[in-house]
Order: C-alpha cells, then structure tokens, then sequence
C-alpha cells in the first residue's frame, strides 16, 4: 500500500515537471524589445515626474530599480507605464542636495521570469545660481576696487550702466562648480559733485540669472580760490578767477554792475571763473561789491553739506571830477577839481566855446553873452582810456538892489581940543555872483568930487569891500558916494546917500557927438 502511494507521488511530480517545462520553452521576454528612452529633467528646486508608455505590453514579470536616492522609478502594470520621479533639488533628506551641479543616475528594469536587463539613464541639470556676498558695497571717496565675491556655477558678465562711467570691471579668469569668484570694480576718484551710486548687474550668459549689486561712492568737497579780493579800475573789463573744485557751484552776484562772464573748464576740477563788470562812472572814489559762491552738496546718503566762499571786488576810480556841474556868471572863471590817483597827462575840452572856455589846467571861463549858457567840460587821460565830464553852467542875472548892502559908520577923535570926523563906508555883496568895481567917488556939502581908483577899496570883487575918509575938522552937512562896476559885462552906477539911500542903475553908453552926426549928415 505504501508502495503504492509513493509511485502515484512520483508520477504527479513528473507530470507536472514535464507540464513546467512545457510552458518555460514557450516564454520568450518582450523586454529586450521595447523602446525605452533616457530622462532629462530641467533643473528645479520642486519635484518631477516624467513617464513611458507601453501600450499593450503585459509588465507583470517586470521590476525596476534607481541607483541613487532622488530618484526612485515604479511601474504602473494596470497602464503599462514606467514613472520615474526626481525630488526637488536642495531638499534635506536628499543624499544629493546640493542644487547646484548636473547629476545622473541608472534605472534598471529586469524581468524577474527570463532575467533579461534593460537600463536607462536619468539627468538633471544643475540650479544655476550666481550667489553675491552682500547687496551693496560702498567706495570711498579717493576711488579705489571694490571686490564683489560670489559663488556660481555658470559663466557671467558684469553690466555697468553706461552712465557709471566711474566704475570699470578690472576682468579676472571664471571658473565653474558652485566656486567662489570675485568680480573686481575699478572705482575713479569721486570728483562729481555729489555723493553717487549705480546699480551693477551680474548676469548669466543665458540670461536666466541676474543679481544686482549697488556700488555707492562718498563724496568729500575740496575746493580753493586763487584769490578773493580783486581791485581794479573803472573801466568795463573782465575778472578771471582761478578755482580749484570737485563739485558745480552757483555764483550770486551782490549788485548788478558784477554778473557772470562763463566758466572755462581747464581740467576736471580746474576752472576760470570769469565776472563782467560795467564801467564805473559814478563820482566818487570807489565802489564795492561781493560774489557768493554756493553749493548745496550731498556727502552720503541723506547727508547734506553748504559750502558759500566769497569774493570782494573793488573798483576804483582813477581819473574822476567829484561834483557834477560848475556855475559860473558871465566873465568869471575856476578851476575844475579833478581826482587823478595815477598822475596822468591830461587833455581838456570844451562841447561849447561860444559859452565856455578851459585851458590846458582846466581853468573853465564863462564867455557867453547871454548868461544862459552850458557846455560839457571833458577832461581825458592822454591815451583816451580814461575820462570824466562836468556841466558848465552859466548863472543867470540877478537884481542886485536885493544883494548889495552899503552902510556907513564915522567916528569923531579929539586931539588937542581939535576934533577931526573919520568916515567909513562899506558894502557888501550877498549874491553867489561877482561884481568888478572900476572906480568910486565920494561927494561932500559942496559937491567936491574927490574920485578914487577902484584899487583903493579892499576886497571889491565879492564879498565885503571898505574905504576910510577922512572928513577934516569942518563940520560935514552932506555926503555921499557913487561907485562904478561892471556886472556880466554891463556897466553900473551905485549912488549911497548919507541918509543910507541906495540907487542902482545901469549907464548909458555915450551918444554920438554932434560933429560926427552932421558929418555923416553931409555924405
């Protein structure tokens, strides 16, 4: 029985070896034979799944395997598809998290029937990155290099903007990896005015990455003024001021006769500076004014610093005449005052002989025969470069019965019990105008004319004039005095009574005598 049993256990067996062997000859894997394709996943900090499919093909007997541990691989059986996932770059629980290189890995795929093996590779591109040790970087003033360190992994330019012309990129050789580079900055001396800044951009050859880095510069203002006080002269002329200065100023002018002649540029910080002045003709010695230079100027971020320097300008006048006009009566002469500081040879003129005259002293005469007269009296250095005039004018007539003033104050002396009579007569001119004296006589009681020559009286042209007569020892009942003078050219007759009467009048020119009337009569 049990002999029995055991060949019907061996027969079952070998039935069903030969049943195996029968289905194993007729198993042939489709897996050498499918289109399978190598992954590239673009570089991403997120994960991405990219798939295969086979359509109709029975993956039962298949499985699939990933060398690396960013990327797992599985296979849906349902839809005949291979999923192959890479996380996202960077990620902490990913042995390879550095984002910042290219990385492959190896997916196999056996089928566990036939132990037939199919791989495929699977990539992803680095992160590119450009890392920038800080945001912004300050220079100082005098210039200098500015280094700019970073880390990267991709070839870069340097963009400087195009009116940052005081920065330049000092080129050193690149390299690759995420490595460290330095880009350095050629910073010029800040010379611009003002406290500057520029944003420079470091930017990938792909132009996927751009980092900017502001490059600020402070400002420290320098400045000198050749020199601040100027004398000059009164002609019209230009000043040059020699300035030494890193920054643009406003110039204010304190009076109008100063304004701005322009600024001519000798070097970036060297500049002339030049003022034009008017002529200078008012009467008086000199004349002066200031200029302010001014600038509102930015040291540093939200700082700000005035600079105001100013400058004195004097001008002188050389050859000048103080008063404006010169009145004169008819016949009376004076000498011009004239201020000449450089001791010039000069020349005099006159706009108007017929009124007046002036010789080469500047002696002016009034010659006019109306009395109203005026002419412009010019006096010039002998090269004609420098002048000044006054207006001659010619004072009009006036009734001198209101400014001659006579009087008369005698005086009695004992000597001897003789008494003598001492007369003395005065007159005074009040006018601003002169009168000339040709001769005097003084009448007593019986009308003796004792004449006398105008000399005689001190003083006669202006002011005060007096005369001393002695009257004897006879008793004086009447007296009185006639004078003669000439005023503007005509001739006068002063009568003064003892009872302090005044008469003026003017004397007739002589007739004619009769024998040259019948004379003429007879042609």
């Amino acid at each position: 029985m049990k002999t029995m049993k055991s060949l019907s256990f061996f027969l079952m067996l070998l039935v069903l070896g030969v049943g195996f062997s029968s289905c194993g000859e007729d198993y042939e894997s489709r897996l050498p034979e499918l289109l399978i394709k190598d992954m590239s996943f673009e570089a991403s900090t997120s994960s991405q799944t990219q798939s295969q499919q086979f359509r109709n093909e029975d993956m039962s007997n298949f499985s699939i395997t990933t060398d690396a541990s960013w990327c797992t691989a599985k296979i849906d059986y349902e839809t005949s598809t291979i999923n192959v996932t890479v996380n996202a770059r960077g990620m902490s629980e990913d042995t390879d998290a550095d984002p910042y290189s290219d990385r492959s890995c190896v997916v196999t795929i056996t089928d566990v029937r036939s132990n037939n093996v199919r791989s495929f590779n699977v990539s992803q591109k680095q992160v590119d990155e450009i890392k920038v040790g800080q945001n912004e970087y300050q220079a100082q003033h005098v210039g200098g290099e500015v280094t700019i360190e970073l880390q990267k992994n991709v070839d870069y330019t340097v963009v400087i903007p195009a009116d940052a012309t005081w920065i330049t990129e000092n080129k050193n050789a690149k390299t690759r990896g995420l490595e460290k580079a330095s880009v350095v900055l050629t910073i010029a001396p800040n010379n611009s005015g003002s406290y500057r800044s520029a944003k420079v951009a470091i930017k990938s050859n792909n132009d996927k990455i751009v980092r900017e880095v502001k490059i600020s510069q402070l400002f420290v203002p320098s400045y000198t003024i050749e020199t601040d006080k100027f004398s000059i002269d009164e002609l019209a002329q230009t000043i040059k001021v020699n300035i030494t200065a890193n920054f643009k100023y406003e110039i204010y002018p304190e009076d109008e006769w100063v304004s701005s002649g322009g600024r001519e540029t000798v070097s970036e910080t060297e500049f002339i500076q030049k003022f034009d002045v008017t002529a200078f003709k008012e009467k008086k010695e000199s004349r002066e004014t200031t200029v302010e230079f001014y600038a509102n100027i930015k040291l540093r971020e939200g700082v700000y610093d005035e600079i105001r320097k100013t400058i004195t300008i004097t001008q002188n006048r050389t050859l000048y005449i103080p008063k404006d006009s010169l009145h004169l009566a008819l016949g009376d002469s004076a000498a011009v005052e004239v201020t000449n500081t450089e001791k010039r040879d000069l020349v005099w003129s006159t706009s108007d002989e017929k009124e007046f005259t002036v010789d080469a002293k500047g002696m002016v005469k009034c010659v006019g025969n109306d009395g109203d007269g005026k002419a412009t009296i010019t006096v010039k250095s002998k090269d004609g470069k420098y002048s000044d005039e006054i207006i001659a004018v010619a004072k009009k007539p006036v009734d001198l019965n209101d400014y001659l003033k006579c009087s008369w104050a005698t005086k009695t002396a004992t000597k001897e019990g003789v008494s003598t009579e001492t007369l003395n007569f005065n007159i005074k001119n009040t006018s601003d105008q002169s009168i000339t004296l040709t001769n005097y006589s003084f009448y007593k009681d019986s009308l003796d004319v004792s004449p006398w020559d105008a000399s005689d009286i001190s003083e006669p042209l202006g002011g005060n004039g007096s005369k001393t007569i002695d009257l004897g020892t006879a008793p004086t009942t009447n007296y009185y005095m006639i004078l003669k003078y000439t005023y503007l050219n005509e001739k006068y007759i002063l009568r003064f009574s003892k009872k302090g009467d005044m008469t003026i009048k003017k004397e007739e020119a002589p007739k004619p005598s009769a024998t040259r009337r019948s004379s003429r009569s007879r042609r």
